[in-house]
């Protein structure tokens, strides 16, 4: 998949903006190598919050969530993951 993040200062009713509220944001195209699909997600005042502090921008809170999403529906649609091999790391296995 493919995408690209967003994280937006959620604005008052009033004007100005809250100081720890947003929108966060991702929109998502798969499979990357081809696109077929969209998938769109917003966050209305999210919080992750396993730190010490919580985190609230998208790449913490809605690219999660799309990537569960995508994960489970994927397979519904006939698509399996392309899992690229591993580079050799320089490392030999050998048995006694």
């Amino acid at each position: 998949m493919g995408g690209k993040t967003g994280t937006a200062d959620k604005p008052k009713p009033q004007g100005g903006y809250y100081d720890e509220k947003v929108i966060a944001t991702f929109a998502s195209v798969f499979p990357a190598n081809d696109p077929k699909y969209v998938l769109v997600v917003t966050l209305d005042e999210p919080e992750e919050t396993s730190g010490p502090k919580p985190r609230r921008t998208a790449g913490w809170t809605a690219v999660p969530v799309a990537a569960e999403i995508i994960r489970r529906v994927a397979p519904l649609m006939g698509l399996k993951p392309e899992i690229a091999p591993l580079s050799p790391t320089g490392v030999t296995l050998t048995s006694n």
